[in-house]
């Protein structure tokens, strides 16, 4: 059960971050930094938050987790877009 919990925590925003077109400065295999940011944020922080607490306390973590992580990969990956496109110029 846990395993599936992993997978569909991991395959879910790699699925939608592939919905979005390829950046214009290229990326990793078309996908930014940004998008590669937010979604390894996102899983990480659900997976460091799904170990904190228990029962309905867990649930809230991961969430926040996810929320906090995401927020945070999104700007670290828009840093290393922009510092990539001044590299360029």
């Amino acid at each position: 059960m846990k395993l599936r919990k992993i997978v569909c925590i991991t395959l879910i925003p790699l699925i939608l971050a592939g919905c979005n077109p390829p950046p214009p400065g290229g990326g990793v295999g078309g996908v930014s930094k940004q998008d590669i940011g937010t979604v390894a944020g996102g899983v990480g922080g659900a997976l460091l938050g799904s170990t904190i607490g228990g029962g309905t306390g867990r649930l809230i973590a991961t969430g926040a987790g996810a929320l906090i992580g995401g927020m945070a990969g999104n700007s670290v990956g828009k840093s290393l877009d922009k510092a990539d496109s001044n590299n360029n110029q």
